[in-house]
């Protein structure tokens, strides 16, 4: 006796659920990956922002930057365009 296997349908890609980050506030610090979650950003804007004047803190090999140093960075380039 031979079985024939039905094929299944494929099945749709399921993209994982985003997350929505919390708005950047003044008064905060966020780790590398946490201001790339919170701006939507990768890691090339990242760099960019970097050469082109955000404070970045470093500490034990990590970077950090403050609430209140990205938000004066947009207000520099917006100035500056």
């Amino acid at each position: 006796m031979s079985t024939s296997k039905r094929s299944q349908p494929p099945q749709p890609i399921r993209k994982p659920q985003a997350t929505t980050a919390p708005p950047i506030t003044v008064d905060s610090v966020y780790g590398k990956d946490q201001w790339k979650q919170a701006t939507g950003l990768g890691e090339t804007a990242w760099q960019q922002a970097r050469r082109n004047g955000l404070a970045v803190l470093s500490c034990h090999g990590r970077s950090f930057v403050t609430g209140r140093a990205w938000l004066e960075y947009i207000e520099a380039q917006r100035r500056s365009v």
